[in-house]
């Protein structure tokens, strides 16, 4: 069950919608899937955080997604980021940037 903490200024957070948000979740769900799992984005936990001081965040919009550390992530961990993070530029209305991270695990339990 991988999570997003999707973190936004106060100025960003009005122009992310919530069918954003949902593709966002569908997106992050294919772009995860491999061989050793198959994600449906109901699967997919995402939490939208307003940062109150904006000078604190280093881009409008800040991605830290945690998931498991298959092989198969781990080898295309950089495209992973890469393509959420055109995803994010793409859908989001008048963003000038946006940074993502991708924390892989290798200990992982959820119930």
């Amino acid at each position: 069950m991988p999570t997003i903490n999707l973190y936004r200024t106060s100025e960003t957070a009005s122009k992310i919608k919530k069918d954003t948000i949902d593709e966002l979740r569908k997106f992050v769900a294919d772009i995860l899937t491999c061989s050793e799992i198959k994600l449906l984005p109901n699967e997919v936990s995402i939490r939208p955080i307003n940062v109150d001081n904006d000078k604190d965040m280093i881009a409008p919009v800040e991605c830290d997604i945690a998931a498991y550390n298959f092989p198969a992530r781990a080898a295309k961990q950089d495209l992973i980021c890469t393509e959420v993070r055109k995803f994010l530029l793409e859908n989001i209305d008048w963003i000038s940037d946006a940074k993502v991270r991708l924390q892989l695990c290798e200990l992982w339990h959820s119930i």
